[in-house]
């Protein structure tokens, strides 16, 4: 615990608010204008920074969620309450570019040939 701490300072309380909100916003605008994609996470940036939350038409999260995990290697959780029901996708201080591309990349291939043609296993 010691050395995560010593590297939160080191890095900085702002520091990590601003790499982790330009993560969650860098892969929210790429899926912004999917059809089929709805967001549960406001874009105003004083009301989220590393966590969002989005639902594609049709799909049910777990099953999006185990997909993800099991043929691409991606972490993102299901989230389903009586109010709403999504993807929860949280970018760490690690995550690249890159890895939010080949994320977007996979969530717009599923959504464009259909969920579930794709969710076979």
């Amino acid at each position: 615990i010691g050395e995560a701490l010593l590297f939160h300072e080191a890095v900085g309380a702002k520091r990590k608010e601003q790499r982790l909100r330009y993560l969650s916003l860098y892969w929210m605008e790429r899926l912004r204008g999917v059809r089929g994609i709805t967001f549960n996470t406001s874009f105003d940036p004083t009301q989220f920074c590393a966590i969002a939350n989005f639902s594609i038409e049709g799909g049910d999260p777990v099953k999006v969620t185990d997909h993800l995990m099991a043929k691409h290697k991606i972490i993102a959780t299901p989230i389903v309450h009586d109010e709403f029901r999504g993807i929860r996708v949280t970018p760490n201080l690690f995550t690249t570019p890159a890895d939010l591309d080949r994320f977007c990349a996979t969530i717009e291939r599923l959504v464009s040939k259909g969920l579930s043609r794709d969710l076979r296993y």
